[in-house]
């Protein structure tokens, strides 16, 4: 479950991430900028702001995995709580 919820969200915050995201866009300049100066290339800083922006997607998205896991947790929680006014009680020995 937590596989699929990860790459529903990964996808769907991917959908979000394009060059008309001038955030995202902003980002992944600064990211870079912050790469060069540090010596890396021109290209490969770019390279490096691409594989930090996607890491920071997958960190998010496996955090709202975790939340639907939990909020499912939850649910079944609440059902058995539910429940209980319903079970008979046990036989006195």
């Amino acid at each position: 479950m937590l596989n699929d919820r990860t790459n529903l969200h990964y996808s769907r915050l991917a959908d979000h991430l394009n060059n008309a995201n001038l955030a995202m866009s902003d980002f992944v300049q600064r990211s870079a900028a912050n790469f060069t100066v540090q010596g890396i290339s021109p290209d490969a800083a770019q390279t490096a702001a691409l594989k930090n922006l996607s890491a920071l997607a997958l960190r998010e998205a496996r955090t709202q995995a975790f939340s639907d896991a939990f909020y499912l947790i939850m649910m079944g929680f609440l059902l058995a709580a539910l429940l209980v006014p319903l079970m008979k009680k046990p036989p006195a020995h």
